[in-house]
């Protein structure tokens, strides 16, 4: 469906072509029409049977019909190519830019996803247009097109047939000149920045070297300073399959743009195995083959451009291997498989129903321990499925209400979830409660999700509230720690909330324990207490740490200083004591072994002492270091420092820190019973009995100082299957 489009192409891909004429419209006002024309047609276009599943929409005219797509029941898909930067440009260009960016804002927020062409594109415009609200994926543009011929300039009507290209370039060929190539629009004084090209020939001539630039353009459209008449050729616009034969032909391609959401030439050049700079913005170090063809300047980019036509630069094996990863990538295999993937998982994507997240604790807890961790992490990634409202409860109005634009924020650390829309953000001497938005989701079916340990002194009236409300409520379970081991819960609110607590899940639709130890935990309990229970579904809490990459090749070992890295809350059951004691130890028995030992985890409220002892030892023992609580980007890079890491704890309902260890490739030492031994199971750990100073000694040192076991266990880490958050809010 469009404005304007070649039938003859159209029609060798598709089985049907809707035109929507455009009559006398201003081309401003466009918008607005093919809404209007929708409006008054769509009816008898489509019927039940050829509705329309997804529409996919690139932009205008076609913003506005967005919301109208979706009233009608389809699932609308964004292909967000980002808009130009308006410097430089006037008159009507600059009218219909400004305009552009007005409907983008207002309208892409109602779409079911956007797919923006680079990562450059979806954080730069994707993210702050949408709002929040949109789920959002990228898929890079593939670059071996051309070559598939799916037309050529003879099936297009409208091409301006020019076939004098590559003669030209075969004549300054034989004349032993260099050949480079602009590429892109030719077009000055704006982003595009061609003008910069008059220097760089410039100074590639003074370099005596004869070059010669093509340029894409008419004649009459380049105003060739004197001094490079014999150097600067228009050659006017060409078919794609003259235009490969021109690629081949030429010695450089150059890119002097200061924004591009991908840069399609640049792309395109490259597949054919061909020289490209272009400057270090935008989407180009997504695109580029290797970043020495980047450049932050004209004087380096002139330099570089020097290098290639000399025959310097980059040697032979680094190009073929970046140029392998290139070809092996830019695809439109990939492009096509990428896409619908992305169609697939949004037909999954029920938006029938609607998601309430309680997050009472997290909206208040500076720190990141695992339960706030696990709200944080899932609350984020389900917003890439659908919208969900967070909310706190009030004790003193016994209902929930929308948290404050503070709550929001604190929610939002350690790469928690982001506000969506402003109207659900309560102010500070104002709550807004949820009762307020209900009836806007009458039609919904609405799920209460607990993602944190509750108060069952408030659990009773929330589940009366879920019901009186028609919501249906699911709970995640971590441990029965504080039943099963009083003593190791020193705070007496806990201790004695946590039995209520388990028999209050019973009570819920579904209770999602995050391992199988802890689902038999809670139904040995339900079993003890005569309690039927409730519906349990395991979902294994996923080893993924912040936004890094899984690392998926061995790394160097062979460590002079050996680095040891623990991270858990300091508490007594996490065994922090009988860990430095072990080491001790070491240091006793083996003082020859450099090693050292990074600790990072909060205080906790019930066991201050733990903290001070640990930072009396430390400030004895230079080699351990406390860091406290860290952000994401420190934990990410304390994991990839390391040696291996220690996850000393005696009970857990999982232990998040040992797969994220294993997601970076780090063999982790823990318990031998209970769900450590769990996780361990599946490789990349080394078990040892915690409560035994000497076991866990020698279990240390041996992997500290067996480079073989180190290597084995590190590619066991690497080589076995860790969740990440996407797959745990799809299960």
């Amino acid at each position: 469906m469009a404005n304007h489009f070649d039938e003859q192409v159209i029609a060798s891909f598709a089985k049907k072509s809707i035109k929507i004429p455009i009559e006398s419209i201003d081309y401003i006002n466009l918008n607005e029409y093919v809404t209007l024309w929708l409006e008054k047609h769509y009816d008898k276009i489509f019927n039940e049977e050829s509705q329309p599943d997804i529409v996919v929409i690139a932009g205008w005219p076609f913003f506005p019909s967005i919301p109208f797509f979706r009233k009608k029941g389809c699932k609308v898909v964004f292909s967000d190519h980002g808009i130009v930067p308006l410097d430089g440009y006037t008159g009507g260009q600059l009218e219909t830019l400004k305009k552009l960016m007005l409907l983008k804002k207002e309208y892409v927020r109602f779409s079911s996803a956007i797919i923006g062409v680079s990562n450059f594109i979806i954080d730069s415009q994707s993210k702050p247009y949408s709002r929040g609200a949109v789920p959002l994926f990228t898929v890079l543009n593939p670059a071996n097109h051309m070559e598939l011929k799916i037309w050529n300039s003879s099936t297009i009507e409208s091409i301006n047939a020019n076939r004098n290209g590559i003669e030209t370039v075969r004549k300054l060929k034989t004349q032993q000149k260099k050949i480079l190539l602009h590429l892109g629009r030719w077009e000055t004084n704006c982003y595009k920045n061609s003008q910069t090209f008059f220097d760089i020939i410039r100074t590639i001539k003074n370099s005596k070297q004869d070059c010669a630039l093509l340029i894409l353009a008419e004649e009459d459209q380049v105003l060739i300073p004197e001094d490079l008449k014999n150097n600067i050729y228009p050659i006017g616009y060409i078919s794609d399959n003259e235009l490969i034969d021109i690629y081949h032909e030429v010695d450089l391609g150059i890119s002097v743009s200061l924004w591009e959401g991908f840069n399609l030439p640049l792309a395109e050049m490259q597949w054919l195995n061909k020289p490209v700079l272009a400057f270090n913005i935008g989407a180009h170090p997504e695109v580029i083959v290797h970043p020495w063809f980047l450049c932050n300047d004209e004087a380096e980019m002139s330099s570089k451009a020097l290098s290639i036509l000399n025959e310097k630069g980059p040697d032979a094996i680094t190009i073929k291997k970046a140029s392998e990863k290139f070809h092996n990538y830019f695809t439109v295999d990939r492009f096509v498989n990428e896409y619908t993937g992305i169609f697939e998982k949004l037909s999954l994507m029920d938006t029938d129903y609607f998601f309430i997240i309680d997050v009472t604790n997290a909206t208040k807890d500076p720190a990141n321990t695992g339960v706030i961790r696990v709200t944080r992490r899932f609350s984020k990634q389900l917003q890439k499925y659908a919208n969900p409202i967070f909310v706190i409860w009030d004790d003193t109005i016994n209902s929930y209400v929308l948290p404050t634009r503070a709550e929001y924020n604190q929610l939002g650390q350690y790469n928690g979830p982001q506000v969506m829309h402003s109207e659900f953000i309560s102010s500070e001497t104002d709550r807004i409660p949820l009762s307020h938005l209900l009836p806007l989701l009458r039609y919904k079916k609405k799920w209460l999700l607990f993602t944190e340990t509750i108060f069952e002194e408030n659990g009773a009236k929330i589940r009366d509230f879920a019901k009186n409300n028609n919501m249906q409520v699911a709970a995640i379970f971590y441990d029965a720690i504080p039943v099963l081991y009083p003593n190791f819960c020193k705070e007496a609110k806990i201790r004695e909330n946590h039995s209520n607590y388990m028999k209050g899940l019973a009570e819920c639709d579904v209770v999602i324990p995050i391992s199988n130890f802890s689902a038999d935990c809670l139904k040995d309990f339900w079993s003890k207490n005569s309690i039927a229970g409730a519906e349990l579904m395991v979902n294994q809490t996923p080893g993924e740490c912040g936004d890094s990459a899984r690392i998926a090749e061995l790394q160097p070992t062979g460590y002079e200083e050996i680095k040891i890295f623990c991270v858990s809350t300091l508490e007594p059951r996490k065994n922090h004591v009988r860990m430095i004691e072990a080491l001790l130890k070491i240091k006793k028995n083996h003082p020859e072994l450099q090693w050292t030992l990074t600790l990072v985890g909060n205080r906790s409220a019930g066991a201050l002492n733990i903290a001070d002892e640990i930072q009396e030892i430390s400030n004895q023992h230079p080699q351990i270091k406390w860091l406290g609580v860290v952000d994401d980007q420190k934990l990410v890079n304390l994991y990839r420092e390391a040696t291996f890491t220690i996850y000393p704890s005696i009970i857990e309902g999982f232990g998040i820190p040992i797969l994220e260890s294993m997601w970076h490739g780090k063999p982790c030492i823990c318990h031998r019973e209970g769900v450590m031994s769990e996780i361990a199971r599946d490789g990349g750990c080394l078990v040892t009995n915690v409560l035994d100073v000497n076991e866990f000694a020698e279990t240390i040192y041996q992997l500290a100082t067996k480079n073989e076991l180190l290597i084995k266990l590190s590619d066991e880490a690497i080589n076995r299957k860790i969740k990440n958050w996407d797959e745990y809010v799809r299960d």
